[in-house]
């Protein structure tokens, strides 16, 4: 699970752009992610496994992808946990790979002004 999470100025269609970098680095390998909106600002990629490998491996696998796609983007995308140290980029979190995390399930409202929703998108 990647979290997409676009900190001002940028805003949702940044966090499209990322999106859309993602899918194509993970494209030739024939690797498929899901996307769906956070219900809140950004977007999670959810990236289907096969259910040998230990949480271990998954937070590895995701935190080694993350780095190399901010190496790859790094006027676009940091990995940033603190708002303040990340304006006018995405934050590609990976950190929710791990046992014991809640997400935002799809089609959830999410407590929100407005009662945003999480909701499921197509490439």
């Amino acid at each position: 699970m990647f979290d997409l999470d676009p900190t001002p100025p940028t805003s949702f269609p940044q966090a499209l752009q990322v999106d859309r970098l993602v899918k194509a680095v993970l494209d030739p390998f024939g690797l498929r992610a899901n996307v769906k909106t956070s219900g809140a600002t950004g977007l999670h990629l959810y990236l289907p496994i096969q259910c040998c490998y230990s949480n271990k491996q998954v937070r590895g696998f995701a935190q080694n992808f993350a780095a190399l796609m901010i190496q790859r983007f790094p006027d676009l995308i940091t990995p940033e946990w603190k708002i303040d140290r990340r304006t006018g980029k995405v934050r590609i979190g990976f950190t929710q790979n791990v046992a014991g995390k809640t997400l935002a399930s799809v089609c959830n409202m999410r407590p929100t002004e407005g009662a945003l929703v999480s909701c499921p998108l197509v490439w």
